[in-house]
């Protein structure tokens, strides 16, 4: 896919997940690990647009307590393989702090940042890099010393990506924000950030709300996290 087809084509499939990550969590429920493999589209609609399926439901949790499902702690490991099992490249850096507790919402965030990045680059921003024979991992123990330095000195140090939409970027890097103290979760993403990604996506959204329009969204919404939904 050229880089004028994915500008064209990648609004309209992250619109989506965003309103059904907003959606999610207005019903009570948060994405604990979020990805490329996560993210299904279908591309031969009669509209043209292209219809996102968020799968990986064994990854949602129930905010039946707040602090429990907001805040959790991780406990970096030398020995963790660094392979796409382990979502290589798309976890924040806040993960390679050896015993660190993080806000579970703005992790979130930085995966589906790092899920924009590489949708355009065709790699993750961290963990690996273009040469001639493809894309290849960095070596050992790189990517744990990238991350803590990034923990550190809160600078993000990705390589460019080209995208002529200036809007998909900014929230690329706005969910790529190196402190997790800025950075907002998807719940409180500037809607008029969302509304600039829609225009001319052919994605609806409405800012001014009453109950037909939440009703429209909450289906919508629904139909891209459960793909057995009817219309």
């Amino acid at each position: 896919m050229t880089s004028a087809q994915k500008d064209k084509v990648l609004p309209a499939i992250f619109v989506q997940v965003v309103s059904a990550l907003k959606y999610l969590d207005g019903m009570g429920f948060t994405y604990h690990t979020i990805g490329p493999e996560s993210i299904l589209v279908r591309t031969n609609m009669a509209n043209g647009v292209p219809k996102v399926i968020i799968a990986d439901l064994h990854y949602i949790r129930q905010k039946l307590k707040p602090m429990e499902t907001q805040i959790g702690v991780t406990v970096w490991r030398e020995t963790m393989l660094e392979n796409f099992e382990n979502e290589r490249g798309y976890h924040p850096p806040e993960d390679y702090v050896p015993v660190r507790t993080f806000f579970i919402e703005e992790r979130i965030s930085w995966m589906l940042g790092a899920t924009i990045y590489a949708s355009l680059a065709g790699m993750p921003p961290y963990g690996f890099m273009k040469t001639l024979d493809g894309v290849v991992p960095w070596r050992r123990g790189k990517l744990q010393q990238v991350m803590k330095d990034m923990e550190i000195f809160k600078n993000n140090t990705y390589p460019p990506v080209e995208t002529s939409n200036k809007h998909l970027a900014t929230l690329m890097e706005t969910l790529l924000t190196c402190d997790w103290r800025n950075r907002p979760s998807i719940k409180s993403l500037d809607l008029d950030i969302m509304k600039k990604l829609a225009d001319g996506s052919g994605v609806k959204i409405m800012l001014g709300m009453n109950a037909a329009t939440i009703w429209s969204m909450a289906r919508s919404a629904a139909r891209t996290i459960n793909p057995f939904a009817r219309n």
